[in-house]
């Protein structure tokens, strides 16, 4: 088998089973269910047209728009949690062009309001997120969670986040989660916060 084959089913594979992963975790994973689509379309025609480069385009395709994407995010959240708020950011920036669905193409402004949270410049970091209230996507609601943090609104959070945020989400969001976490021992609800 060379090179072009074993690319072609490395490609097929994995496009299939992004397509499948997505498609179970439904609204929050579109961006990628399109990305999987697209270039499993373009892979079947370019197998059709060039069969002979349709493994070394497609895995090139896989690279850049799937595999530099996934470990990118990954690094993002990395810098994020050691609060290198400017080197996320500049991560995000180059990703939201190779993937500029989902939340991808919000990042930088997020991650701007936390470099200049952390500079002390509070208002403007609330007034960066305010836009942010109108959606309902996952990095709005975690936007929400950093206004409420910002402003010591420990309670205020609580409330917000227990009343009108689905628990499944709150469940499934490392940034919530944390942030819930964190009001809960703010308001010295340590019983809640253990449980």
């Amino acid at each position: 088998m060379d090179l072009n084959r074993l690319l072609i089913w490395m490609v097929y594979i994995s496009y299939s089973s992004l397509l499948i992963i997505g498609l179970k975790r439904g609204r929050s994973a579109q961006g990628w269910v399109l990305i999987a689509g697209l270039l499993l379309g373009v892979t079947l025609l370019l197998q059709q047209l060039l069969p002979n480069q349709a493994g070394l385009i497609s895995g090139g395709l896989w690279f850049a728009m799937v595999l530099v994407p996934q470990r990118g995010s990954v690094r993002i959240i990395q810098l994020t949690w050691q609060h290198r708020f400017t080197a996320a950011r500049r991560w995000a920036q180059l990703l939201r062009f190779l993937h500029p669905m989902d939340s991808y193409w919000e990042w930088p402004q997020y991650l701007r309001s936390m470099e200049l949270a952390q500079s002390g410049q509070l208002s403007e970091a609330i007034a960066m997120l305010q836009p942010f209230g109108a959606s309902t996507s996952l990095m709005s609601l975690v936007a929400r969670c950093q206004i409420f943090r910002y402003q010591g609104e420990w309670q205020g959070l609580l409330h917000w986040i227990t009343q009108q945020v689905p628990k499944h989400l709150v469940s499934s969001s490392t940034s919530l989660i944390t942030t819930y976490l964190m009001a809960l021992g703010e308001t010295h609800q340590l019983n809640e916060m253990i449980l």
